[in-house]
């Protein structure tokens, strides 16, 4: 009988352990995935489109953004008080036009961005890239007013929105004036599974082109 009272506590004992052992291992497995995933949400480093057009934004905010966009809207301008001297009763002058190399640089490379909703035709997910700028910097007289013909082909403006174009803008000190023409290019390089995929987005543009700009004066 004593025997039998000891092998029933003996079970139970090993039962209790066994038993704890098995409530716990969920528990422990859960929260080694919660770990898990957090520390690759945090280390993945993945930008948006969004993301990338705000940091463009960001590159050129002490600039003044061009509001005219090329030469045709220079020419059904001339005639407008908003672009004569009243004073001397006079419409501007147009200069050029001239050209100038569109300087190719790496922004980044091998950037995670998301891809979402069918942008640049792309199904949803995330992919790895290198961004492009392409920019000209030129000098103009302190009193002229810049105007670029959109090349053909043209990167992005804003890729959120896929909108394609260039971008302008002028910087201004006492002494000088300075006229930025600028867009860029996205290269789809791989998704996460490592497939190679190797798209241009909106554009190629490596080839190089130029940049065909204008100013007028008064």
């Amino acid at each position: 009988m004593k025997n039998l009272i000891m092998f029933i506590a003996l079970s139970s004992i090993v039962w209790s352990c066994s038993h704890d052992q098995i409530s716990d291992s969920p528990s422990s497995i859960d929260s080694n995935e919660s770990i898990e995933l957090k520390n690759s949400r945090d280390t993945l480093d993945v930008l948006t489109l969004e993301d990338i057009d705000n940091m463009f934004k960001e590159e050129f905010k002490d600039y003044e953004e061009v509001k005219i966009s090329n030469k045709l809207e220079i020419d059904g301008l001339k005639n407008k008080s908003l672009l004569k001297d009243e004073n001397l009763n006079r419409s501007p002058t147009l200069n050029g036009p001239f050209t100038v190399n569109a300087v190719q640089s790496l922004v980044f490379s091998n950037k995670k961005i998301l891809f979402s909703g069918g942008q640049g035709g792309l199904a949803t997910g995330i992919y790895i890239c290198d961004i492009y700028k392409f920019q000209s910097v030129v000098s103009i007289p302190l009193n002229g007013a810049p105007a670029a013909d959109l090349p053909t082909p043209s990167g992005y403006i804003s890729a959120s929105s896929q909108t394609v174009g260039i971008n302008e803008y002028t910087n201004t000190t006492q002494t000088s004036k300075q006229y930025v023409i600028a867009t860029w290019m996205i290269n789809v390089k791989y998704n996460l599974n490592a497939q190679f995929i190797n798209i241009d987005l909106p554009n190629t543009l490596q080839n190089g082109f130029d940049y065909t700009y204008y100013y007028f004066t008064l």
